[in-house]
C-alpha cells in the first residue's frame, strides 16, 4: 500500500519545472568542463602533454554524460525521499558557487576540482500530509531529504568502482566514480546554499556521522 502511494506521488509531483531544468543544465555543462579540464591530451595529467582537440572534445562529452547521470541521481533521490513524507523538493542553483568552482578549475589548471551546485527548497504538500505533522516543516525531515542526495552519489560511486574492478580502463566509469565522490563531499559542506547546512541543522551528531562516515 505504501509503495502504491509513493508511486502515485511520483506520477503527479516528480516532474522537474522548466526553471529547474535550466539550472540543472547549467550545472551539468559547467561541471563537465571542470571535470574534463585535465583530459585534453593523451597524458591525461594536468598541464602536461600536447593538447589534442578531438580527444578533448570526446572526453568532455563523456564527462558531461557522467555528470548528467550524477546530478540526475542526486536530485531524483532528493525528490523521491521528499515525496515519501509528503513534501515537494525543488532544486535551486547557487550561481556564485558554480562560478567559484569554474574559476578554481581555471586558476589551478584543473588541479582543484570542486562542485558547489546549490541545494533544494522543500515545501509541504498539504493533501499528502494527512495524519502527519502538517503544520510546518521539521528540521529533521529537511535534513534527511538533504542527506539522501549525497548518499545516492556514494551508492553510484560504489557501483562505478565495482565496474572498474572488471574494466579498469573504462573512462566513463572512472569519471563517474570521481564526480560522485566530489559531488557527495561538496554538497555536504555546511554552507547556506548547499545540502549540508540542512543536515547540520537537523542534528549535529547526524551531520558529523554522515559527513565523516
Amino acid at each position: 500500500m505504501v509503495f502504491f502511494e509513493l508511486q502515485s506521488r511520483i506520477k503527479y509531483y516528480y516532474a522537474f519545472t522548466k526553471h529547474e531544468m535550466r539550472d540543472l543544465l547549467a550545472v551539468v555543462i559547467v561541471a563537465g568542463v571542470i571535470f574534463s579540464f585535465c583530459d585534453w591530451s593523451s597524458e591525461r595529467v594536468c598541464s602536461q602533454g600536447q593538447v589534442d582537440i578531438a580527444l578533448g572534445i570526446y572526453h568532455l562529452i563523456i564527462t558531461t554524460l557522467a555528470v548528467a547521470l550524477t546530478v540526475f541521481v542526486h536530485e531524483s533521490i532528493h525528490r523521491i525521499s521528499a515525496l515519501n513524507i509528503g513534501m515537494k523538493s525543488e532544486f535551486r542553483v547557487w550561481w556564485g558557487g558554480l562560478f567559484a568552482s569554474l574559476i578554481l578549475a581555471f586558476a589551478s589548471r584543473g588541479i582543484i576540482q570542486v562542485l558547489l551546485p546549490g541545494g533544494t527548497v522543500n515545501a509541504i504538500i498539504v493533501r499528502q500530509r494527512i495524519g502527519e505533522f502538517r503544520y510546518g516543516t521539521k528540521y529533521w525531515d529537511i535534513g534527511l531529504i538533504a542527506l539522501f542526495g549525497p548518499l545516492g552519489n556514494l551508492a553510484l560511486a560504489f557501483l562505478s568502482k565495482a565496474v572498474l574492478i572488471a574494466l579498469p580502463d573504462a573512462y566513463f566509469f572512472q569519471k563517474l566514480l570521481w564526480v560522485n565522490i566530489v559531488m557527495a563531499i561538496c554538497t555536504m559542506l555546511p554552507l547556506p546554499q548547499l545540502d549540508g547546512i540542512s543536515t547540520f541543522m537537523a542534528g549535529r551528531i547526524l551531520y558529523v556521522l554522515s559527513f565523516f562516515g
